[in-house]
């Protein structure tokens, strides 16, 4: 997922949001909360970690875009179907492993979320955001699983 910073000035004080999308594909948009990522803290430090003030309504977003999409996934249904209970966690691309589903050890930061497995199943209601994950972390900005991403572009159409 691209991050770009947008300047938006509102009563006479700069603003730096991210969103996933650039200035020109928002133009035609209706301005919606969840478009945005979340606020810099102190712009002049950048995009790094500890340093974005999260937007609750696009993590709640994303994460349903995840659960919504990844129960269907084929790798997810083939993890799920190799344990009688357990997890399938969804991990960010840009983790060292990068499959997107993956039981191998990742950092919690790049963790999105798991399904809980019963009885070599899983669904919807079964799909848990990780709270340690970081959209922004110290190997960029998100990566989620490509199916997702392209939902995601989805906003712009709605």
């Amino acid at each position: 997922m691209k991050c770009h910073v947008l300047l938006l000035e509102n009563e006479g004080k700069e603003i730096h949001l991210l969103s996933p999308f650039s200035k020109d594909e928002l133009k035609n948009v209706a301005s919606r909360s969840e478009l945005f990522i979340g606020q810099l803290i102190e712009p002049e430090i950048g995009v790094v970690p500890g340093n974005v003030a999260y937007n609750k309504d696009f993590l709640v977003h994303v994460h349903s875009l995840v659960r919504d999409t990844m129960v269907n996934d084929a790798e997810v249904i083939r993890l799920a179907a190799e344990q009688p209970n357990g997890f399938v966690f969804i991990v960010d691309r840009r983790a060292p492993v990068g499959t997107g589903t993956s039981n191998e050890h990742v950092d919690k930061e790049d963790i999105i979320g798991i399904f809980l497995c019963h009885e070599r199943k899983t669904d919807v209601n079964r799909y848990r955001p990780n709270p340690d994950y970081l959209v922004i972390s110290e190997k960029g900005s998100g990566q989620f699983p490509v199916e997702v991403e392209a939902r995601l572009s989805g906003l712009l159409q709605e």
